[in-house]
């Protein structure tokens, strides 16, 4: 199988760091076995840095050195197993960032592939550009709609983008389940009442 990759893209319903979902877990663990550095828990993909992994029944890869003051919240990347396939696919961006953006610290580490033009640290506004995003509070995520679906995205501000565009991706997940369609439309009604209200404005106005 091919090498996982650092700065693949992200693929709604199908990949993340070249990780496919629905792969079988032996198989995922030989691509992986290409990825470690020796005979250690230290992991490398392409382009990317090295990985230490913690494994209880799914994969969890931290960054080497800790940026914050836990090294929990310093998780990279997640991997989830399903019925024993891989579910879901989560890159994080490193916990330092969490109210200032990519720093150059954070630069050499986080993952490095785009959903469309956006990438960990810019704007979600290179998102809406091609395509909806509807916050959903009980997660705490942007959702496309059911023409995209298999992707959330989670931002530095937890609130609907239409009344606070100016937030920056701070997580990225790919997973194989459609989005709840009547959670979606009760989503829809709520950014129509946003935009018609007197108080909201296209961004950039």
């Amino acid at each position: 199988m091919k090498r996982f990759t650092w700065d693949a893209p992200v693929i709604p319903f199908q990949s993340l760091a070249g990780i496919k979902l629905s792969t079988p877990v032996d198989v995922f663990e030989r691509g992986l076995e290409q990825c470690r550095l020796g005979g250690s828990d230290r992991f490398q993909f392409d382009h990317g840095p090295v990985l230490r992994l913690e494994k209880s029944g799914s994969y969890v890869f931290y960054v080497e050195e800790s940026f914050g003051d836990y090294e929990s919240l310093d998780i990279l990347l997640f991997v989830a197993v399903e019925q024993g396939v891989i579910g879901c696919v989560e890159a994080r961006l490193p916990s330092v960032c969490g109210e200032e953006g990519v720093n150059p610290v954070a630069e050499a580490v986080c993952y490095k592939g785009k959903w469309f033009d956006c990438g960990f640290g810019e704007g979600v506004q290179k998102i809406v550009d091609h395509c909806e995003l509807y916050y959903d509070s009980a997660d705490e995520s942007h959702v496309p709609d059911s023409s995209v679906g298999g992707v959330s995205i989670m931002t530095n501000f937890l609130a609907n983008v239409d009344l606070y565009p100016d937030q920056y991706v701070t997580r990225i997940s790919v997973f194989k389940e459609a989005i709840n369609e009547g959670w979606l439309e009760g989503a829809k009604e709520e950014k129509r009442r946003i935009r018609e209200s007197q108080e909201w404005k296209w961004p950039g106005e």
